[in-house]
Order: structure tokens, then C-alpha cells, then sequence
């Protein structure tokens, strides 16, 4: 069965369809995050995890290709993982010991989760050229790595910023007065 069939029968909550595809990808997308997150054990959680939200959000997924959609998405949850990993043992190795220190690091600490939970609510693609210019790819770098046109690659980060800024709007006011107030 091919994986339009796959998500069809899935969108119609039809288990067999889910078990089909989890069959298919979930050794090379464990294999994938381990590539990522250097552990076998949180590759195959991320991965549990991933197609948990797939079968959850089942109803959502409309014409989408579901290989490029689990990469995706197994790709930023891993890096939401070390993202995680890295904030928890940061706080342990270095606390801020400043009252001006400790308002400006959990500012960020705040925008940096708020911008990559916002991230997470773009469509796939978008969210991968987003997280891959976060990581400093050049556009060319990411079209080739993503196999589109530098031009895909150009809307995609259009769209995604014009999202962004939609999503984020009603916070930079927020930040902005915590910002101000953490230097008074």
C-alpha cells in the first residue's frame, strides 16, 4: 500500500493502515534520531513519540507526504530533546547569581520556548527550513540538504516568518515591558 493510501486509511482511523506505516519507517526513523540525539533508548521514545502525535492528530493530516512529515517531525522533536537536555543540565552546572542575570536568562530561556513552540505549529516544511537556518545553513545549503529549489526554499522561510510574526505578535509587546523591566 502506498503512503497516500496509508494516510488516507489513517485520517479514517483504520489501525492496520497505522501499524502498516509504523512497520515501514520506525527502525530508519529510530535510527534517524539516534543520528541526532547519540542515544537509543530517547531515539526510540522520540519516535514512539512522534507517531503518537500522528495517530492523535490523525484528522489534521491532509495531503501531506507522511516519510517527509515523520522525518520532520522526528528531526525537531530530537532537537527539542537536547535542546531540553542541555537547558536542564545548564541549570544545574551554571546558576545565575544576579537578580538582573537570573530576569535576563529566564527571558530568553521564556522567548526560546515560545519561539520553538510556535516553530512546531508551522507546516513540516516550513518548520525544517526555519530549524535548519536556525542552525546556520545558507539557503542554498538547505535546498540541497531538503532536495527543493533555492526559490521553494525562499517561500518557505516567507511563509514560515509571515506565520511567525502572526503567531508571536501578541507577545513582543510582553517581552519587550519584561525586558525593560529586568534592566530597571
Amino acid at each position: 500500500m502506498e503512503d497516500k493510501e496509508i494516510l488516507k486509511r489513517i485520517n479514517q482511523g483504520w489501525e492496520p493502515a497505522f501499524k502498516e506505516l509504523f512497520g515501514r519507517y520506525y527502525t530508519t526513523l529510530c535510527a534517524f534520531a539516534f543520528r541526532i540525539v547519540k542515544n537509543e533508548e530517547s531515539a526510540k521514545d522520540i519516535v514512539q513519540e512522534v507517531f503518537i502525535k500522528l495517530w492523535s492528530n490523525r484528522e489534521q493530516l491532509k495531503d501531506i507526504s507522511l516519510k517527509s512529515y515523520l522525518f520532520v517531525c522526528v528531526r525537531n522533536t530530537s532537537l527539542t530533546f537536547l535542546r531540553d537536555r542541555k537547558r536542564k543540565e545548564d541549570q544545574l552546572v551554571q546558576i545565575p547569581w544576579e537578580e538582573e542575570e537570573t530576569a535576563s536568562y529566564l527571558i530568553e530561556e521564556e522567548n526560546n520556548r515560545l519561539l520553538f513552540e510556535a516553530i512546531a505549529k508551522l507546516p513540516p516544511r516550513s518548520a525544517e527550513v526555519i530549524s535548519l537556518g536556525l542552525e546556520g545553513l545558507k539557503q542554498d545549503e538547505i535546498a540541497k540538504q531538503m532536495d527543493i529549489s533555492i526559490n521553494t526554499v525562499k517561500f518557505l522561510k516567507y511563509e514560515a516568518i509571515r506565520k511567525l510574526k502572526e503567531l508571536l505578535k501578541p507577545l513582543i509587546f510582553w517581552f519587550f515591558l519584561m525586558k525593560i523591566n529586568s534592566k530597571s
